[in-house]
């Protein structure tokens, strides 16, 4: 389900230079609503931005989706975090 919130260039260049390069393959895309839990909390909210696997240093880092649930700051979610994706 695709949602109005408007990604802008500079929005997506400053989340590629925060979270990464962007994946070439998710489940889930830009503008999508999920449902996920985040500690013990369930949200839901907009992929803003989908950063591809990485390694850092000796961590690797898998597949991350950056949304937006109206808390203020941006959650970022794997894919083992999802609960559901709403059908439109």
């Amino acid at each position: 389900m695709q949602h109005e919130k408007k990604i802008t260039r500079e929005m997506a260049a400053n989340l590629e230079s925060t979270c990464g390069e962007p994946a070439r393959y998710a489940d889930h895309a830009v503008g999508e609503m999920i449902t996920y839990k985040i500690g013990h909390e369930v949200r839901t909210g907009i992929i803003l931005f989908v950063a591809a696997p990485q390694q850092v240093m000796s961590q690797h880092i898998p597949l991350t989706y950056v949304t937006d649930s109206n808390h203020g700051f941006p959650d970022l979610i794997y894919a083992t975090d999802i609960i559901e994706s709403p059908l439109s």
